[in-house]
């Protein structure tokens, strides 16, 4: 966990001094700069909430906050949220809806985690030009969601 931790420490350090020490007129390497940082501090906040997590069900204090909502909506929203990372990739993204409308009972922050825990992981694995497609199905009475990628 520390060398996960670690990882996007020395990159926005990194990246935070080449900033304060190049040519701030550059504004291609600053904004460069600036989407790596914001990335990293992202996953970093990402990789502690899990840090977390793991406490938390270690402890056996885990609750889980149930409601009604679409998975459908969800699975939209991750891809949403990754938008800018799929474009710089030239990634295509899609939600297929085997199954239209499909509503859940559950902790909706949890299964979005485990989305973007999932896209975000096929992201790092999926080379420029190929696709990342997320499908709601139900099959037995239960929804299945399959992140599927190339």
């Amino acid at each position: 966990m520390s060398h996960e931790i670690r990882t996007p420490l020395t990159s926005i350090k990194g990246w935070s001094e080449t900033l304060l020490t190049g040519d701030m007129s550059n504004e291609e390497e600053t904004r460069t700069g600036l989407e790596i940082i914001s990335d990293e501090t992202e996953r970093l906040s990402d990789l502690l909430e899990d840090l977390l997590d793991f406490s938390r069900l270690d402890a056996n204090i885990i609750r889980l906050k149930k409601e009604i909502f679409s998975i459908e909506d969800l699975a939209e929203d991750v891809l949403r949220q990754y938008r800018h990372r799929f474009k710089k990739k030239n990634v295509e993204t899609s939600v297929s809806k085997q199954a239209y409308g499909v509503q859940v009972f559950a902790d909706r922050n949890r299964i979005r985690q485990v989305l973007i825990n999932v896209v975000d992981n096929a992201l790092k694995f999926t080379v420029e030009g190929d696709r990342i497609d997320i499908r709601v199905s139900i099959e037995k009475g239960l929804v299945r969601l399959s992140i599927v990628d190339t």
